[in-house]
């Protein structure tokens, strides 16, 4: 096992914590009145020599093909918005995110998938979500978890699979190798990547991911981290999005975490950026699918417009 990341992190977080004030990771977020996939990105993409995914390179087509990307809109208004965030699919029917990518006052959730470009795609595939739950314990840094179930099925080929679900004993998975995947921001401040970027990485202990973190709040087993050197990482409008191992042998990806939060500074070194780890919420998922799909009583399911009925 490679613990050489490892170290190169530790050092790396301790003199971050000397840098400066830290950025939080959240979804992209741009009020418009244009509500497509294509709309989110009418401005060019601002590649420079901090490219951010950070770090990441461009993924071939079917390479991800349980990514989603998500635009979803919410208040009403002069407060209306609509934000980006990424997703994994489980079923023909259901997706993970992050439960911080739909606010109490979403009113309407598209799904897209089997697209690496979010400009037009013969591959892609548009739907829109019934109903949604998030996580009953979520806050800012705890069960950022949550399901949605599409109107229509999807319709799976090359470049739409469902992702594999971790083991319940799958363990801490310390400096195995995984990859990040999204369509976020590409720099700080600048747009989200027109086509579906990617970035490898090992995943650290608990206790260093700890570290720059230690004033903020509590990395738990709840928590998978992943080293943030040299500028690769997740940014905002990664959101909500996939961190996979690397496929095996079988071409089987396995679901570890699901894009949450992360500080960076603009230094060398990133802090890494955070997960929530699937493992620990397995029975969460069950129940939630379970509701959803109407086995057990929906008590933390939220429906979104009515205006056209789900179909199987």
């Amino acid at each position: 096992m490679d613990y050489l990341p490892v170290v190169l992190v530790l050092l790396g977080t301790l003199s971050s914590c000397l840098a400066g004030a830290p950025r939080t990771t959240t979804p992209t977020t741009t009020p418009t009145d244009e509500l497509s996939f294509q709309a989110m990105v009418a401005a060019p993409v601002n590649f420079s020599s901090e490219s951010r995914i950070v770090g990441g390179q461009a993924a071939n087509p079917g390479q991800f093909p349980h990514q989603v990307a998500m635009v979803v809109e919410a208040g009403e208004g002069a407060g209306r918005e609509t934000s980006f965030c990424g997703g994994s699919i489980l079923t023909e029917t259901i997706v993970v995110t992050a439960a911080h990518c739909i606010p109490s006052e979403t009113r309407k959730i598209t799904v897209y998938a089997g697209a690496n470009s979010i400009h037009d795609e013969p591959t892609k595939q548009e739907l829109e979500v019934d109903s949604f739950i998030v996580h009953g314990g979520f806050s800012k840094y705890r069960n950022d978890i949550a399901l949605v179930l599409l109107n229509t099925s999807l319709q799976f080929n090359e470049r739409v699979q469902a992702i594999q679900l971790p083991p319940k004993d799958v363990g801490a998975l310390v400096g195995s190798k995984v990859v990040m995947s999204g369509w976020g921001r590409t720099t700080t401040h600048g747009d989200i990547s027109p086509v579906l970027r990617y970035v490898e990485s090992y995943v650290l202990p608990n206790p260093v991911c700890q570290l720059p973190y230690l004033l903020l709040m509590q990395i738990d087993e709840s928590h998978v981290c992943v080293s943030g050197l040299f500028k690769k990482g997740t940014c905002m409008g990664d959101s909500g999005g996939p961190l996979s191992t690397i496929k095996g042998k079988d071409g089987n990806a396995t679901l570890v975490g699901i894009t949450s939060f992360g500080m960076k500074y603009s230094c060398l070194v990133s802090w890494p950026p955070v997960f929530t780890r699937v493992a620990s919420f397995l029975g969460w998922i069950e129940d939630g699918m379970e509701q959803l799909q109407g086995k057990r009583r929906p008590e933390g399911v939220k429906h979104l417009s009515r205006s056209t009925t789900r179909t199987p």
